[in-house]
């Protein structure tokens, strides 16, 4: 009986050891887990899943897998805001740099025009045979130099007798008010021949301009020029007009003599 009952009392304190050794083992085992792998209330929740039935290791991939898509929401959400915070100045960034663009082609353009529109009136001004001209739809080409014509080529006129005749006129010459004074011109009848027209002297009234003509209020009235005509024989004859009395745009009276 005495043996009986000292084993009795070894398996009972065995027993004793057993439960204090469990006891203690426990927490250390869930201190065992860094706290990068649980959260807070970690304790609470590893109770309750360990009553459902889960183990530490369970759990841990579970709040390990959860705190990852978190963690992935997160960084969606950020590179989202920062989006966001982009467009606009991105937005803006584009149309500025259109609108830059645009500006400097249209300089650009501005700048091409004007060196042209400077060439053109540099070389308009200076150059003997013009450099201006104006196309007409029979043909005809007026050349200009500073404004003025100097040159015309193919204008079509009509004698006497109906037929159409080419003249070229030339050499053109001007005065200080930019009134006309002198030309010379070639006209080509239809079978070839060439009859040279040379006008010069001529006057115009005090009131004169040379921008006027019957389709402007301003009067460019001549009172006197010559006209020398040599025809294609070489038989010549200068008409001298004269004595030009004007009312307005209207002659009135004018002297007129012929020598061949």
């Amino acid at each position: 009986m005495a043996t009986d009952k000292k084993i009795i009392k070894k398996r009972f304190g065995v027993v004793i050891i057993l439960a204090l050794l469990v006891s203690v083992l426990t927490p250390l085992w869930a201190e065992d887990y860094p706290a990068g792998f649980v959260g807070p209330g970690y304790r609470e929740y590893l109770s309750e899943k360990k009553q459902n039935g889960y183990y530490v290791e369970v759990f841990t991939k579970i709040d390990l897998s959860q705190k990852e898509r978190v963690n992935k929401r997160n960084q969606v959400e950020e590179i989202l805001a920062y989006a966001y915070q982009a467009a606009p100045e991105a937005a803006n960034g584009i149309l500025a740099a259109q609108f830059q663009h645009q500006y400097n082609a249209d300089n650009l353009k501005r700048e091409i025009i004007l060196q042209r529109q400077q060439r053109e009136n540099f070389a308009s001004t200076n150059l003997e045979n013009g450099f201006r001209y104006l196309p007409h739809s029979d043909g005809k080409i007026v050349y200009f130099r500073d404004g003025l014509p100097i040159r015309i080529e193919n204008e079509r006129v009509v004698d006497e007798f109906g037929n159409v005749n080419i003249r070229n006129s030339y050499n053109y010459q001007y005065d200080d008010k930019r009134l006309l004074t002198s030309f010379e011109a070639d006209i080509k009848d239809i079978l070839g021949n060439i009859t040279h027209i040379r006008q010069y002297g001529m006057k115009y009234t005090a009131d004169s301009l040379f921008y006027g003509g019957k389709n402007t209020s301003a009067n460019k009235n001549i009172t006197e020029y010559f006209v020398e005509e040599t025809d294609p024989a070489g038989n010549k004859e200068v008409t001298h007009f004269y004595a030009g009395i004007y009312e307005g745009k209207f002659l009135r009276a004018f002297s007129q003599t012929i020598e061949d």
